[in-house]
């Protein structure tokens, strides 16, 4: 079991052993999957990678996650 902290700003610090099981990287987005049972914590990418081909997409997937990620840091700021 791990556990974090949360800060005053209700941010937490994913323990390394999460960390390197999950093969979570800088800038990785993750999802919090609420559950009758509790939280489960999954990647943005595996999520997309179960849906590969089901939708056509007019921009290549990192040019999407790239204005994403943009669009979250300006939503952070404000």
């Amino acid at each position: 079991m791990e556990t974090a902290k949360v800060s005053t700003k209700y941010q937490i610090v994913v323990p390394k052993k999460v960390r390197d099981m999950m093969g979570i990287e800088k800038e990785d987005i993750l999802l919090f999957k609420i559950e009758d049972s509790g939280v489960k914590l999954e990647k943005f990418d595996e999520l997309l990678k179960k849906h590969v081909g089901t939708v056509k997409l007019k921009k290549g997937f990192k040019v999407l996650r790239r204005e994403f990620n943009e669009e979250m840091a300006q939503e952070a700021v404000k």
